[in-house]
C-alpha cells in the first residue's frame, strides 16, 4: 500500500475565507433587517396600509425569504466555523511536527 501525499495547508487562503465567510454573513444579516425594516416601514406602520389577499400572499413569501436568508447567513457562519476548527487542527499539527523535529 501505497503512503498518502503530504498535502499543505494554506493558512492564507483559509483565513482569508474565513473573513469572506464571516462577511457574507454580515451582509445577507444586514440585508434581512433592511428588508424588514422596510416592510415595517411601508406597510405594518401605516393606517391606510395594503391589505387583502395580495396582501397576504406578499407576506408569505416575504417571510420565505427571510428565512431562506437567515438559512443562508447561517450557513456562512457554519462554514466559517469548519474552516477555523481545520485551521486550529493544522496549526496543532504544524507544533506538534516542528517540536517533533526539535527534539531529535
Amino acid at each position: 500500500m501505497t503512503q498518502p501525499k503530504a498535502v499543505a495547508y494554506d493558512f492564507a487562503a483559509a483565513s482569508d475565507l474565513s473573513a469572506k465567510c464571516r462577511q457574507l454573513h454580515d451582509k445577507i444579516a444586514w440585508l434581512v433587517r433592511v428588508r424588514a425594516s422596510g416592510v415595517a416601514t411601508y406597510l405594518n406602520d401605516r393606517p391606510d396600509s395594503w391589505t387583502g389577499g395580495k396582501r397576504e400572499a406578499f407576506d408569505g413569501d416575504h417571510g420565505r425569504e427571510q428565512r431562506a436568508l437567515d438559512s443562508l447567513a447561517h450557513q456562512a457562519l457554519t462554514l466559517m466555523a469548519h474552516v477555523d476548527t481545520a485551521t486550529e487542527n493544522a496549526t496543532a499539527m504544524a507544533r506538534k511536527i516542528l517540536f517533533a523535529d526539535s527534539d531529535k
